[in-house]
């Protein structure tokens, strides 16, 4: 009978290595929960400092996984990217107009509820740097491909600014502006974009020959 093969020796330090890389991580991800955290709770512009002391680490600590606040928003913007892309996917567009219409506004507005804390509070300077400009787009480009995919044979028959107009209808800054500015309630938003959504395209339908 052969013997088991000997066990190779680990390196050593390598144990040590490891727990440090783990600890790394779990450093960094308590530190983009923490400034969620506090965003949430109505926060505007945390600071580093109340940042390290939510996530239980020392600002040193902070800096040493984020070089400087814009990259740790962007890895903000990461974190609730993943938390809003499932949401896209959850939406079932069928039957006849309305219904996917109202399929529609529910899914944006779990959306925008979603990420209403984090686009608040963007400021000037961050609305300009690089990395949150380009999530803005990709995000964007998720919320046309969506209108696209929920109301294609409509879409299909209307011009090119009727789109366009839809589009810009049913954006974030449309439901923030009626979210914030005017105080209504989700579902009264929710219903009055339907509303709107059904009478442009209602308007398209009598011009189209």
């Amino acid at each position: 009978m052969t013997s088991a093969p000997a066990e190779r020796p680990r390196r050593k330090g390598a144990g040590s290595r490891d727990g440090r890389s783990r600890r790394g991580e779990q450093n960094r991800a308590q530190i983009v929960e923490a400034i969620l955290a506090l965003i949430r709770a109505g926060e505007q512009a945390p600071t580093a400092e109340q940042i390290a002391l939510h996530a239980g680490v020392g600002t040193r600590t902070l800096f040493r996984h984020f070089a400087d606040m814009e990259g740790l928003y962007t890895a903000v913007g990461q974190r609730v990217g993943r938390e809003v892309l499932p949401i896209f996917g959850s939406a079932g567009f069928e039957g006849e107009t309305r219904a996917r219409v109202r399929a529609l506004l529910v899914c944006r507005s779990r959306i925008f509820e979603t990420i209403a804390p984090f686009r608040r509070r963007q400021t000037p300077q961050e609305a300009r740097s690089s990395s949150i400009s380009a999530g803005t787009a990709l995000f964007e480009e998720h919320l046309r491909q969506q209108l696209q995919e929920a109301l294609g044979p409509e879409l299909a028959a209307c011009g090119a600014d009727r789109l366009e107009a839809l589009d810009a209808l049913l954006s974030w800054e449309s439901w923030n502006r009626l979210r914030t500015t005017r105080r209504l309630g989700g579902k009264r938003v929710v219903q009055l974009l339907e509303d709107a959504t059904l009478a442009l395209l209602g308007e398209a339908r009598k011009e189209s020959p």
